[in-house]
């Protein structure tokens, strides 16, 4: 086989498996199950705290924040974020949980 040919082969080679490194962090970000948590400042020190309740939807999230805010005593502030965690919980219409 001339030279020119396999210098081709291992090039194409290199560029598939070049390509495929290349996609992973793009496969991983697809893959990556993101939902919404409500956070909390309570108390003296104000440290932001989160339970483990994850929603699919910021929405969810902020409604069930309002309605924490409105259980709590010391309360200082509260927050809505993004979460890596998975989806584990749906609002109620009544505003209860429910497990996913």
């Amino acid at each position: 086989m001339p030279k020119h040919r396999r210098a081709l082969k291992r090039d194409a080679g290199s560029a598939v498996t070049a390509g495929r490194a290349g996609r992973e962090p793009i496969l991983q970000a697809f893959a990556r199950a993101v939902s919404w948590k409500v956070e909390i400042a309570a108390g003296a020190g104000g440290r932001w705290s989160s339970n483990c309740v994850r929603f699919a939807t910021r929405d969810e999230a902020e409604a069930y924040g309002r309605d924490l805010a409105k259980r709590w005593v010391v309360l200082e502030d509260w927050r809505v974020s993004e979460s890596a965690d998975p989806v584990n919980h749906q609002l109620a219409y009544d505003g209860g949980l429910i497990p996913v």
